[in-house]
């Protein structure tokens, strides 16, 4: 249920426009969950580009006030972040058809390889289908790029990391590093609408080597890096790799 859920999307705590110019606009946006347990302070620049593709990049930083024990449901075990889209179709409400589902997940493994997950473009379970759940343990190497798509051209979304390193700053029995879930949904088939969902998840390295999953999230835990979300309109997931390699060049030019 959404309502159990513990996110520090719930209360804005502050926001600020850092810088307001011609080529670039900064912004800190500081929010907690309703029970103060989670704190998370992102730091957002958008650059003006004048091509078809477009950036974001974001310093984020999540803080953990209060312990906390997973429950419930078990693959959600400390989300960093993620991507979730949406499509509806309807054959009665022309106004219902919107959205996408793109077919390809890729991302570059621990051995940096370039792995590849089939998605369902129209999900038909009712509850979550885990196409990677922790336990497949998939996590990021080095190249730390992911990449939502429509395959080697065509429509990319890519999340992408300066490094998989070092992301744990502070924090008692946690692992270094980032764990991709991946899953899928159908909310909706009724009088025919259809409303269905896929979310690409980026996490805590949860799931060790044994094949045990840390289910505690410790009082104190600070986790920090820099990323960039990066949309490309036809070079598909190759757009990402490349994008990747310029961002890890630039991010150490950035000032804070």
């Amino acid at each position: 249920k959404d309502e159990d859920d513990v996110s520090s999307d719930h209360v804005l705590v502050s926001k600020e426009i850092k810088t307001d110019g011609n080529l670039m606009i900064e912004l800190k946006i500081v929010s907690e969950s309703a029970g103060k347990e989670i704190r998370t302070t992102n730091i957002y620049k958008y650059y003006y580009s004048p091509t078809i593709n477009k950036r974001i990049v974001a310093h984020v930083k999540h803080e953990v006030l209060k312990q906390g024990i997973v429950q419930g449901q078990t693959n959600i075990d400390g989300i960093y972040g993620g991507l979730t889209t949406f499509k509806s179709k309807s054959e009665r409400i022309p106004s219902m058809n919107f959205g996408q589902i793109l077919p390809f997940l890729h991302f570059s493994d621990e051995s940096n390889r370039i792995k590849e997950y089939v998605i369902p473009t129209n999900p038909d379970n009712k509850e979550r289908d885990w196409i990677i759940p922790y336990s497949d343990n998939c996590d990021l190497g080095k190249d730390s790029w992911i990449s939502y798509d429509e395959g080697s051209s065509g429509k990319a979304f890519g999340i992408l990391f300066s490094s998989n390193k070092n992301i744990v700053k502070r924090g008692c029995n946690e692992n270094d590093g980032i764990q991709i879930e991946l899953t899928d949904k159908e909310y909706l088939d009724v009088l025919g609408t259809q409303l269905d969902y896929t979310a690409i998840l980026f996490g805590r390295n949860s799931n060790d080597a044994g094949g045990n999953q840390n289910l505690v999230i410790p009082a104190g835990l600070v986790v920090e890096f820099d990323t960039e979300f990066y949309s490309s309109e036809n070079g598909g997931y190759n757009d990402v790799i490349s994008e990747s390699a310029y961002f890890k060049e630039l991010v150490g030019f950035q000032e804070e």
